[in-house]
């Protein structure tokens, strides 16, 4: 083995080892809240906390884009034939690296519930963990999707891109 792919081989394995860090992070910080949301004080009586602050930085936070769960079985990214659809997919994808979790809705043209989905639309969440319940959609060149879905953390925002497609799915 080369010298450089070793060094690729390293730090993929340190990436991949970061990602799944945050990713128990995220899970531990849910549980916490979750327990800590059943024994809470009326917001009549309470006075405000930092976790609050928390929250509302947290909404402030932009995405970092995350490929981990892309979907290679039902991407047709490879039938991306146009510059213009090149361009709009790569603007896409920049905008909502900017979004965060409070202005996200602007690039989401719908909604695809795992307990609906039928079709390719049941295909995406084939390589999704179990706990994701819900793909966003943005569009386009009138029939292109962009799916990801979205994971709020304390200390940062994932967008997860699920798959591009140039086409619409069925």
């Amino acid at each position: 083995m080369g010298k450089d792919k070793k060094k690729r081989k390293a730090l993929r394995k340190d990436k991949a080892q970061e990602f799944h860090q945050i990713q128990n992070t995220i899970h531990e910080e849910n549980v916490e809240r979750s327990i800590r949301s059943k024994y809470k004080i009326p917001g009549s009586v309470a006075i405000p906390t930092i976790e609050e602050d928390l929250l509302q930085k947290i909404g402030q936070s932009s995405f970092s884009l995350i490929f981990h769960y892309y979907n290679h079985n039902i991407c047709a990214l490879t039938k991306v034939n146009t510059t213009s659809q090149a361009e709009q997919i790569v603007k896409i994808l920049d905008n909502l690296s900017k979004s965060t979790p409070n202005n996200v809705h602007d690039l989401i043209r719908d909604s695809i519930h795992r307990k609906n989905a039928q079709g390719d639309y049941a295909r995406l969440f084939s390589s999704l963990p179990e706990d994701t319940e819900i793909i966003h959609e943005s569009s386009f060149c009138d029939e292109g999707r962009v799916f990801f879905f979205t994971i709020n953390g304390i200390k940062q925002n994932f967008a997860c891109v699920v798959s591009i497609n140039p086409l619409h799915l069925s």
